[in-house]
């Protein structure tokens, strides 16, 4: 099966939390020719911009309290490959679970939306995850990149299609994925949840690192600090960054059979 490098630029974009920027490519009218009295050097071009990151939040305390009642929503959905559009996914189970127990559910609406209502009377912050269920659909894991202290809005489930899993992991990564395991994407951002290039990450089970090139689709040209992890064994996972020698906040997720694994992570709190 062929596809166009364009379809998988559009297609693969869709894929992940952060949208790129573009560019604003104007033209401007020509100038009228000038005849110079003396030879005149062009400047050189201006070096591109690179962002610095902000850190600043690297080594912060952590909350110690969160609210007695914390509301997660967002939109599930899928990907058209006719329009290379996200579409919404109606009717899928989400749940709101910590330490494996369902604490609260709810059924997406036909715009994919939903909504989660969380009791927390201990008001300690919250170390759980957002799961996502349909038949036909690969299903998910969201984990925050630190344990929840406030409500959570626009929570992206990314509920492929079991065809649209198998295509983008065939012809877009062309990556193994064996039926007994699961599959991690990572997402690396800064103090301020803006993306980060030319981080180093780390996806653990034990000793054993899993983040390796055969394994690994590192999705920078498309989104800044993207990666999606395939073949990954079910179990405990551990996931974290290193950029310039500072290491990030790291945190555990689970990975488990037939399912991907969402989280981000970060400098710190």
């Amino acid at each position: 099966m062929g596809v166009r490098p364009e379809a998988m630029r559009k297609i693969s974009a869709i894929l992940f939390i952060v949208a790129a920027c573009g560019s604003d490519s104007s033209t401007k009218p020509d100038a009228p020719p000038v005849t110079p009295d003396v030879a005149v050097v062009p400047d050189a071009a201006p070096d591109a911009f690179v962002r610095v990151p902000d850190l600043s939040c690297l080594g912060n305390t952590p909350p110690s309290n969160a609210p007695a009642t914390v509301k997660l929503s967002g939109v599930a959905s899928d990907i058209n490959l006719t329009t290379r559009m996200p579409e919404p996914v109606k009717d899928a189970d989400v749940g709101a679970y910590r330490n494996n127990m369902k604490l609260t559910g709810a059924t997406t609406d036909a715009q994919g939306a939903f909504t989660l209502t969380v009791d927390n009377p201990s008001t300690l912050p919250i170390e759980g995850h957002i799961r996502a269920a349909k038949d036909g659909h690969r299903s998910l894991r969201l984990y925050p990149a630190t344990p929840i202290t406030a409500d959570l809005a626009n929570a992206p489930l990314l509920l492929l299609s079991d065809d649209n899993f198998e295509f983008v992991r065939r012809y877009i990564a062309m990556k193994a994925q064996d039926a007994g395991n699961g599959t991690v994407g990572l997402l690396v951002l800064d103090c301020t949840n803006q993306p980060v290039e030319g981080a180093t990450i780390s996806v653990k089970q034990g000793d054993v690192e899993l983040a390796t090139p055969l394994r690994t689709w590192e999705a920078t040209a498309l989104q800044a600090g993207t990666y999606l992890i395939f073949d990954v064994p079910p179990g405990e996972t551990t996931v974290t960054a290193t950029y310039n020698g500072m290491a990030f906040l790291g945190h555990d997720i689970g990975v488990v059979m037939a399912t991907t694994s969402t989280t981000a992570v970060r400098p710190g709190y």
